[in-house]
């Protein structure tokens, strides 16, 4: 569930319908499950009641093995970077890192033990990154915390990273996948056996993306181990998984512009490692999904001045790197696509000696359909929308609620965004950034107009809604329309909402029209990229080009704006993990009475 705080207000509406109503006893049914599901998340054995049963048979077939003594070389870093780059900053070091450094954030310690750093450290300091920094480190540490270590060092994700790092910084390193030595080789095995009795199915449609990294590791280990009962699991897991997590147009299921491309990374490793080892019923499940992972990847993309490239912070911001690092993700020789740059940046940089036969032109990227997402292109103005109902199973999802929001851009450059979120912990910074105070778009009585499937414990039944999408362009403009009734749970009676957005070539006017009856508070979003200065945003709107005129609202209605504010939270974006930065929240609020109808116009100086 997105965010504490909105979690039992939800609670609270359902329960307010009598603790005998259909959803109160649902309610009690899922709360129930989800504890179950976080035991099992403690205890990975009970992941295989959940496998399925052609995987639970492979996975019978993996056999133990014993690690083999780490080769006692010279275990100091002479050469190359002292410092590992973490989720967020860096953990420098003399001779080696203390590999049991504590930190506040659990992702920082993740990031230390998954060894994404290996990675990292050979697109930043390409030139001073050899092999032997790279095996001094994997040795030190599986000397001082052996390859299995108690504790969260080796839940399922953290496991799977150290095989897929390890297997990818020596295919980099030394442009071949049978050069890792043998003590090392050997704790890669142990690993991956370990982690084969512990992928992270859950019932109930709720595996995500972990399901996906856990049979990439699998799968790494298997073709360098030269394991053939890994390879045949891993390549089951990937041909079970797929299917479910990336729909027909390329899109990741789970609602994050930023995962949309870490797992499309994650594909192309894959396709490249299945075509040098000649695995071709591997290859043949990649393959069809490659142009279309990409071109939904490029769905994302607005390119800037100057060449640069802007992608917002749709959904969750995952710790796993920095967004930067794989903007350059289509010029990657991995990609396969025709007019690459010849210059590519951050983990597109790597392996550089790849070829493959399959050259292909990017598709072009769905514009509105069934797929969830919407985009606008036209005389100027960019607008992506995240469009996803919340009816049906729940899934395991990095979405927020942000639907009926827009991230707008004017040539390029930034106009209304969306913040990503702060980090994955519970205190309040990191809740703002999942709820829709935190986005374009309204809220009633304090609930968004819409839930998400990622509301895991709120019961099916009380998550039912409908909504519709329709795109109208002539020469003059284009006009999207959002309809839905996400505000019905708020009454006994039906509310409609009508959000409806007009592109001209001198300006975007959104408008919203509720239909109901009954007395609400509403609030209404802007989220602008820049601070607000000396208590006013005219220079804000000065910055972005633009003026804001609001064309209509109720005589009870307020406006306020808020920057770096912390009680309460507003006006704050999180460009990566960890990582903020002051933007500003405009807020319009007060009491009303349905039916109401908002409309506000963004125009060009």
């Amino acid at each position: 569930m997105s965010g504490k705080r909105g979690e039992y207000r939800e609670i609270r509406n359902i329960l307010s319908q009598g603790p005998l109503s259909k959803a109160s006893l649902t309610l009690f049914l899922e709360i129930v499950s989800t504890l179950f599901r976080r035991v099992i998340s403690r205890f990975g054995h009970f992941h295989l009641r959940y496998y399925p049963d052609n995987i639970r048979r492979l996975s019978f077939n993996i056999r133990a093995v014993k690690f083999e003594t780490v080769s006692c070389q010279s275990l100091n870093i002479v050469n190359g970077p002292k410092r590992l780059e973490l989720a967020y900053g860096y953990l420098d070091f003399e001779t080696i890192p203390n590999w049991r450094e504590s930190f506040d954030d659990q992702e920082q310690f993740f990031s230390l033990h998954r060894w994404n750093w290996l990675l990292f450290a050979s697109t930043s300091c390409p030139d001073s990154v050899d092999l032997d920094w790279g095996k001094t480190l994997i040795r030190s540490w599986l000397l001082e915390m052996s390859p299995l270590p108690a504790g969260e060092a080796s839940e399922s994700y953290s496991v799977g990273e150290r095989i897929s790092n390890t297997c990818l910084f020596f295919r980099h390193q030394t442009g071949g996948w049978n050069n890792i030595p043998d003590d090392i080789l050997s704790a890669i095995q142990l690993m991956a056996a370990h982690l084969s009795q512990r992928v992270e199915y859950y019932p109930n449609n709720l595996s995500g993306n972990h399901v996906f990294n856990n049979s990439r590791a699998i799968l790494f280990a298997g073709h360098c181990c030269h394991d053939e009962s890994l390879t045949l699991l891993g390549r089951a897991i990937l041909q079970d998984q797929l299917p479910k997590l990336i729909d027909k147009y390329g899109f990741l299921r789970e609602g994050s512009s930023h995962y949309q491309l870490l797992v499309t990374r994650w594909v192309l490793e894959i396709r490249m490692m299945a075509i040098e080892f000649e695995d071709l019923e591997l290859l043949s499940a990649i393959q069809p999904l490659v142009p279309k992972m990409l071109s939904a990847c490029d769905f994302f993309f607005v390119n800037g001045a100057n060449g640069t490239i802007n992608i917002p912070m749709i959904g969750d911001v995952s710790p796993d790197c920095l967004p930067e690092w794989l903007l350059g993700l289509l010029d990657s020789p991995l990609s396969g696509l025709r007019g690459r740059s010849e210059n590519p940046k951050g983990w597109a940089s790597l392996f550089p000696d790849f070829s493959s036969d399959y050259i292909f032109d990017l598709p072009k990227p769905s514009s509105f359909s069934d797929s969830n997402w919407g985009r606008v292109d036209f005389q100027g103005w960019t607008a992506i929308w995240h469009l996803e109902d919340s009816s049906g199973h729940a899934i395991a999802s990095h979405a927020h609620h942000d639907f009926s929001s827009l991230v707008l851009f004017l040539n390029g450059e930034e106009i209304l965004i969306d913040p990503g979120r702060y980090s994955y912990k519970n205190d309040e910074m990191s809740r703002y950034g999942t709820e829709a105070c935190a986005h374009n778009t309204i809220q009633l009585n304090e609930f968004p107009p819409m839930l998400s499937k990622a509301d895991r414990i709120l019961p099916e039944v009380y998550r039912q809604s409908s909504c519709s999408a329709a795109l109208l362009e002539s020469a003059d403009n284009l006009i999207v329309k959002i309809k839905h009734d996400g505000f019905s749970r708020l009454s006994k009676s039906q509310i409609s909402h009508v959000r409806q957005f007009v592109f001209t070539k001198t300006s975007c006017e959104i408008s919203d029209h509720i239909d109901g009856d009954g007395h609400y508070f509403i609030e209404s979003f802007f989220q602008w990229p820049f601070k607000m200065e000396n208590n006013t945003l005219s220079e804000c709107f000065e910055v972005l080009g633009i003026r804001f005129h609001v064309e209509k609202y109720g005589d009870n209605i307020n406006m306020e704006c808020n920057t770096a504010s912390t009680d309460p939270v507003y006006g704050w974006r999180f460009p990566s993990y960890l990582d903020k930065s002051p933007c500003t929240t405009q807020r319009f609020f007060g009491n009303v009475e349905l039916p109401l109808k908002l409309s506000y116009k963004i125009v060009k100086r």
